[in-house]
């Protein structure tokens, strides 16, 4: 088995993972031999959803601090004035966009748990429009059949 640089795994067309588990299996040889110290064992990464990046994303935004938030603030603040006055170079958009981003997370991590009940909500009461509509239609289909 040949020992690649995990940078080069991708492009030798090895998973990144297999290659975790390899190098794994070689330490643990190494180590039967003595030539090692003892490693932790390699554990699979258990399935990351959507919904746990986000909950991961909105812990971490919440532990920003007021001050940290008015700095986000203030370089926002400096950077549209650089915009709004023409001095705007590509790396300060860049820049503002960043800035943005982050400030969006921030929000999020304090209203994001309510506006997706919202949704959630909202998406409910859709469907229910929706059955609502569909059972008046036939209401008036089977009305107007006896009309006749």
């Amino acid at each position: 088995m040949s020992k690649l640089h995990p940078a080069t795994a991708e492009t030798a067309g090895i998973p990144l993972g297999q290659l975790v588990l390899q190098i794994g299996e070689e330490r643990a040889a190494e180590q039967e031999a003595g030539n090692i110290f003892e490693l932790p064992a390699v554990k699979p990464i258990p399935k990351i959803t959507a919904s746990s990046h986000k909950a991961a994303g909105r812990l971490n935004a919440s532990a920003i601090s007021v001050e940290e938030i008015k700095a986000w603030l203030d370089e926002r603040e400096a950077l549209l004035n650089k915009k709004f006055a023409g001095e705007m170079t590509r790396k300060d958009e860049n820049r503002l966009s960043y800035v943005r981003w982050s400030l969006d997370r921030i929000e999020d991590a304090k209203y994001g748990e309510n506006m997706d009940n919202l949704e959630n909500r909202v998406v409910m009461y859709e469907r229910l429009l929706d059955e609502v509509r569909s059972f008046t239609q036939q209401l008036e289909r089977a009305s107007n059949s006896r009309v006749r």
